[in-house]
Parts: C-alpha cells; sequence; structure tokens
C-alpha cells in the first residue's frame, strides 16, 4: 500500500511581516528550505507588511493575537494541533512565551531560538532611554536567566550576542551556534539597480538606515553633522528609516540648521539604492548584534564608519579596507573622524572590498549552517 509520506514540519515564529533584519532572516529560512524534506509553518501577530510578498506561496500563515495574555494558550493549541518538529523563534518576548509553553509542547518538539542582540545590553539599554520601565526591564532579565537556557539550541549572530547569553543568562555554552547574518547579494544588487541614483545633490552624500528609536542615536549623529557642516558646505545626510522619534529629529534639525543639508527620507521599501550610491554609510548605534545594514553596505561596496558599538560590527568592518570603527563618544570628535573618512575613501577598493564580502556572507553557505542547526544536523 502506497501513500504519501508527510514531511516534518518546522514552525517559524515572528511578530510582524515588516522588514527588520531579525524578520528577513527567518523570511530566507523558509525560502531556502528543502520543501521535499520538510513542512514549512509561518505564525505571526501581524501579517501585513511587505515581506509577505516574499514568503513562498505554499506556506501557510496562521495569525495570532498581539495582545501577549492570549499568546501563550495561542502557541499551545497551535504547536499541539501542527506536532512540528521544531519551532523557531527570533524575538525576545516571543522567546519568552515559547519557553514558558514548553512544558505543554508535544515531547519530540524541539524549541531553537535566534537571539540577533546583546540581549542584557539592549534591557538595560531600553530602561536607560525610557522606552521600557525599570520594572518590566527587570522581568525581561528574569525571563533571560529562568527560561533561555530551557530552549534546545540558540543561534546567535555574532560572537558579542553568544558571550553575553552564556553569561548573564546562564546558557550553555554547547547550546549555541554563532552564524552571522546572510545577505542575498543577487537580490539585493538587483534591487540597488532598480533605481537610479536618489542623490540629486552634489557634494558627499552620506546615509544611515534604520529605525528612529533611541538605541540607534541618531541625536548624536545630528550633532556631529552639525559640527561637519561648520567645516564643510557639501555634505549631505540622508536617513531611511521610521519610529516614534521623528518629531524630536525633526525638531532637533531645525535647531541645529541642518534643514538643508539633512534629509528624513522615512521607511522606504528599498533603501539599496540609497546604500550603493551613498559615498559612505553612518552607524552611531549604542548597540547591535550583527547590522545587516553593515553587512549589506559592504556587500555593495560603500565603506562603513562606524562609532565602537557593543556587539558584532567589529566583526564585519576592517580599518581601512572596507570602513573604520572609531571609539568616540563626543559629537565633535565623530564629526572629526566623518571629516578624516571622507578624505580617506579614494584609499578604499570598494569593488575589491564588495566582492570579498559577498563570498564571505553567501546567503547560500550561511542557510546550510542555519538549516543544519534548525534540522538537528549540528
Amino acid at each position: 500500500m502506497s501513500g504519501v509520506v508527510e514531511r516534518p514540519r518546522i514552525l517559524f515564529f515572528m511578530g510582524t511581516l515588516f522588514c527588520g533584519g531579525a524578520e528577513r532572516v527567518i523570511v530566507n529560512c523558509i525560502r531556502w528550505m528543502d520543501r521535499s524534506a520538510y513542512e514549512p509553518h509561518l505564525c505571526v501577530m501581524d501579517q501585513s507588511g511587505p515581506l509577505k510578498k516574499e514568503v513562498p506561496e505554499d506556506v501557510t500563515i496562521h495569525l495570532m493575537s498581539p495582545k501577549f495574555r492570549y499568546v501563550i494558550p495561542a502557541v499551545v493549541k497551535l504547536v499541539r494541533a501542527l506536532k512540528p518538529e521544531v519551532v523557531v523563534s527570533n524575538q525576545m518576548q516571543m522567546n519568552y512565551a515559547l519557553l514558558a509553553a514548553k512544558f505543554f509542547f508535544p515531547k519530540k518538539t524541539r524549541v531553537i531560538l535566534r537571539e540577533a542582540t546583546i540581549l542584557s545590553k539592549w534591557i538595560d539599554a531600553n530602561v536607560e532611554a525610557g522606552v521600557i520601565g525599570g520594572w518590566t526591564g527587570a522581568a525581561y532579565r528574569l525571563c533571560a536567566k529562568f527560561l533561555y537556557p530551557r530552549a534546545d539550541k540558540v543561534i546567535c549572530n555574532s560572537g558579542s550576542a553568544a558571550d553575553d547569553l552564556v553569561h548573564s543568562s546562564g546558557v550553555a555554552e554547547s547550546k549555541i551556534r554563532v552564524i552571522s547574518n546572510p545577505v542575498d547579494t543577487e537580490r539585493v544588487c538587483g534591487l540597488a539597480d532598480q533605481t537610479d541614483n536618489p542623490y540629486k545633490t552634489g557634494g558627499v552624500n552620506l546615509v544611515a538606515v534604520g529605525r528612529m528609536v533611541p538605541v540607534k542615536r541618531y541625536d548624536f549623529l545630528l550633532e556631529s553633522m552639525a559640527e561637519c557642516i561648520c567645516r564643510r558646505k557639501d555634505l549631505h545626510l540622508t536617513i531611511v528609516g521610521d519610529g516614534f522619534m521623528r518629531p524630536a529629529l525633526e525638531t532637533l534639525i531645525a535647531e541645529l540648521g541642518l534643514s538643508g543639508h539633512v534629509r528624513l527620507a522615512g521607511f522606504i521599501e528599498n533603501p539599496y539604492p540609497y546604500i550603493k550610491h551613498a559615498d559612505m554609510l553612518l552607524l552611531t548605534s549604542l548597540l547591535e548584534g550583527s547590522p545587516n545594514v553593515v553587512l549589506e553596505s559592504v556587500c555593495l561596496g560603500t565603506p562603513v564608519l562606524s562609532n565602537e558599538v557593543i556587539g558584532g560590527t567589529r566583526d564585519i568592518v576592517e580599518n581601512g579596507v572596507n570602513g573604520w570603527i572609531v571609539d568616540v563618544q563626543e559629537p565633535t570628535t565623530f564629526a572629526g573622524e566623518i571629516l578624516r573618512a571622507i578624505d580617506a575613501l579614494p584609499s578604499l577598493n570598494r569593488v575589491q572590498f564588495g566582492d570579498n564580502a559577498a563570498v564571505k556572507y553567501n546567503i547560500e553557505v550561511i542557510m546550510k549552517e542555519y538549516m543544519d542547526v534548525i534540522t538537528g544536523k549540528k
């Protein structure tokens, strides 16, 4: 008697389908999964967003309530119904919910987390910035300490993130795998070439890409730009991204007299022409796991100037090769580093370091590493 062999199911959990770096990694895992061997499912709290069109049509999308008190019962119900071999999550609160619900999962279901930031530092930074309250931060720390060790595996995108989990959350080193974020260079380069140069002004065009939230320190960047403009009038900065800090940044731009030199472009579904045609990408974040925008920038041949960042940026940026990392805390000093980097741009071989990065962060190689962990081969 013959019949269709049922493939093992792998269930991915994400918050939304908006274009975050962590979300794109999960979508890439789904896209690159061998359909002859596995049946992928995706569960989200909000299925709107530009990444939805990148989810393959054969993938079932399950919608879950965004209200946290309903999350754990919904997770248990879905997992018990689907009986997946593996569940995978990439967002802190969802990680906590999955691990709390793990007691009610089928015994053979493994839980794999992806941690894309320096968790303890992220909590500290958001408490300090007032994004979350002190009690919430304390609750997050307790959850990390008591829940994260229950994961079957944790994938970190940098050694810094892995070390933080070992020391702050007590996750066993044997459970952690460090895998770099992938770059789909064919897709990124194709999107970068979809439109002409978006910069219509002459001079030097600088770009920053990311959400307008305190951890990105765009206020520090704007203050640095004000210092730069005092010394060079041909500089232009475009910030691609949006967030709740936008009104405050608009006010600061006016106060600093930067209206003719700084543009807040807002969220742009395809930011790659802005990255490719920029003279340099600037990063002033307080912390990053392994920033996708930096990976994509070097793959596109655009140099990066980054302030010293807690996290994995140093794994990507090589001083004098594809950019520079500087350890400064004052806007005036960072302004000086921006101007020095601009003067040094002709010394960089953009084609060569772009080609090297495209090989190093090749999506096929890195997705194989991800799938080896997810499917239990490593």
